[in-house]
């Protein structure tokens, strides 16, 4: 019964080590997160936060004692790397939605595509760009 999160940005966990425990585990048991930062979409540089000076180099934290300062990815960060693992769409998206769902215990009415559940959805093409969107049903981005 026992499920478990997972930062998937390649820098909190290893790619071998992420793939080897989302498999293990299955996609049924695991939720993706990204510990995604103020400064996520801004690239590189410098940041003022926490009190600290937090650095952005080729998608990796730093604060000033050389430690992770959080992740710099999007949930469609996170999608696009674990499907690059050769994961599926359907168990991706129970990773990066469902599962989640289920474990804030929301799941009967987010998460997943279903009569009368939240419809926030977001469509992507096959090279994970994102083309359609939606939030409590209404299209906020329509890129067909």
């Amino acid at each position: 019964d026992v499920t478990f999160d997972i930062i998937a940005d390649g820098v909190h966990v290893h790619p071998a080590m992420l793939e080897f425990a989302c498999r293990t585990k299955t996609p049924n048991k695991v939720s993706l997160i990204s510990d995604s930062v103020a400064p996520t979409g801004m690239g590189d540089g410098t940041f003022d936060l926490w009190g600290e000076k937090i650095t952005i180099e080729d998608r990796k934290t730093q604060n000033e004692r050389g430690s992770i300062a959080g992740s710099v990815i999007t949930m469609l960060d996170a999608v696009d790397r674990m499907l690059s693992m050769g994961f599926s769409y359907v168990d991706v998206a129970k990773m990066a939605s469902h599962n989640p769902a289920k474990l804030l215990r929301i799941d009967d009415e987010r998460g997943s595509i279903a009569t009368g559940k939240r419809a926030d959805i977001v469509a992507i093409d096959v090279n994970g760009d994102p083309k359609l969107v939606m939030i409590g049903g209404q299209i906020v981005l329509d890129d067909r």
